[in-house]
């Protein structure tokens, strides 16, 4: 998934520890759909966290992915079935599965007509994706979030440490897949409120596969020491938490409606 795999290789390793785990009435929506089919893609299958209980739940599920090492999460998780491969060329004949999932993977993507395409190539019955859809920040969060990655950067570059700005560092909604291909059920799953801590903010550069693409060149204790100037300088901002909104929707398509 388009240069992808240097960043979740990276990232494997501590990836569950720094995401929630899937909710309960994620995986159950995406249950109640599958009823009456048995062979299951997860297409960024990534360390297994959803295929998992869908496996446990009696699916046949095979996992692809183009990271190694999220790979090697999911095979000690015991995923039956693990391919590695690109969800742009899906190594698969058509019609191969009777269901095919994409979990909060179209952010990550830039291709993801192509994606979809091939999903709907390799699958019989249904493809489905969790989507988030937040709120609009107001311009006062927008313009605190500019200035913690200002200061971030500035940072770097004091220390010797330029930003990778060749790496993946651009952040898709997931939502704007069904602008582009209107989805046949769309399922409110869950809604939340969370409070954000903007001097937490900063732990985002060395997690988070939006960032840490433009900083997999520090070395781990020299990143340690810019996250800690950073949260300092940002701390002395006075900026206070604030809440936000997600709102999480199953969407469902036809196979025949995507290619």
């Amino acid at each position: 998934m388009e240069n992808t795999e240097p960043v979740f290789d990276q990232i494997a390793e501590f990836y569950d520890r720094t995401r929630r785990a899937p909710l309960k009435n994620e995986i159950d929506a995406i249950i109640r759909q599958l009823d009456g089919s048995k062979t299951v893609l997860e297409i960024g299958v990534g360390t297994g966290r959803i295929s998992k209980p869908i496996q446990e739940a009696g699916f046949d599920v095979t996992g692809i992915d183009i990271s190694v090492r999220m790979l090697e999460k999911a095979k000690e998780k015991g995923i039956g079935h693990l391919v590695i491969g690109d969800a742009r060329n899906l190594p698969f004949l058509d019609s191969s599965f009777d269901a095919t999932l994409i979990v909060h993977v179209f952010h990550l993507i830039e291709d993801n007509r192509r994606v979809m395409q091939e999903a709907g190539r390799v699958t019989r019955k249904m493809v489905m994706s969790i989507v988030r859809e937040h709120e609009s920040a107001d311009e006062s969060r927008k313009e605190w979030r500019r200035e913690v990655i200002r200061i971030f950067s500035e940072t770097c570059d004091r220390m010797g440490y330029g930003l990778n700005t060749k790496g993946p560092s651009g952040h898709r909604q997931e939502s704007a897949i069904s602008e582009v291909f209107k989805p046949s059920r769309k399922i409110l799953i869950d809604r939340n409120t969370r409070t954000v801590n903007p001097e937490n903010f900063a732990e985002r550069f060395r997690y988070s596969s939006r960032y840490v693409s433009l900083t997999k060149h520090i070395p781990e204790k020299e990143l340690e020491k810019i996250l800690d100037s950073v949260r300092k300088e940002v701390s002395s901002m006075g900026i206070k938490p604030y809440e936000t909104t997600t709102a999480e929707y199953l969407l469902v398509w036809n196979p025949g409606d995507l290619y």
